[in-house]
C-alpha cells in the first residue's frame, strides 16, 4: 500500500493553500499524522481498509493542527488524494457533506469510524 509522507502532505498543502505559504507549526505532529494510517499494534492493523486509512489521516491532520493555517482543508485534500491513489477515484460527496464531515471532526463529534463510514457511503470501498 502507498502511504502519503510528510513531503506529500506539504505538496498537497502548497497546492491547496496557494498562493499562501505553507507554515508548519509542528513537524512532529505532521509526521505523526502522516504515519497514523500505517499504525500496527501487536500484529493488529486498526485501519485495515482504504476508507479506514483515509479516515485516520483526515482525523489526525484535522485534530493535530500541524500547520499554522489550513489544517481542515489539508485534511480533506489529503484523504481524497489517498483514496484516489488506492481506488482510482474520490469520494462522491457534495461540498456541503464534505464540509460537514470535516467540521464534525474538528468539533469532536466524529472520529475515525464515523469518517470511514461516510467514505464507504461515498463510494470508497477498496481494501
Amino acid at each position: 500500500m502507498i502511504y502519503l509522507d510528510v513531503e506529500d502532505l506539504v505538496d498537497i498543502a502548497a497546492a491547496v493553500l496557494a498562493p499562501q505559504d505553507v507554515v508548519i507549526r509542528d513537524l512532529g505532529l505532521l509526521s505523526m499524522s502522516a504515519h497514523r494510517p500505517q499504525t500496527r499494534a501487536f500484529g493488529h492493523e486498526p485501519y485495515p481498509t482504504v476508507a479506514d486509512k483515509a479516515a485516520a489521516l483526515l482525523v489526525a491532520l484535522c485534530m493535530n493542527h500541524p500547520l499554522q493555517d489550513g489544517n481542515k482543508r489539508i485534511a480533506l485534500a489529503a484523504a481524497w488524494v489517498f483514496c484516489g491513489l488506492h481506488t482510482g477515484g474520490q469520494p462522491e460527496m457534495t461540498n456541503d457533506d464534505a464540509f460537514n464531515l470535516v467540521m464534525g471532526v474538528a468539533e469532536g463529534r466524529l472520529d475515525v469510524p464515523e469518517v470511514s463510514a461516510a467514505l464507504w457511503k461515498a463510494g470508497i470501498v477498496g481494501s
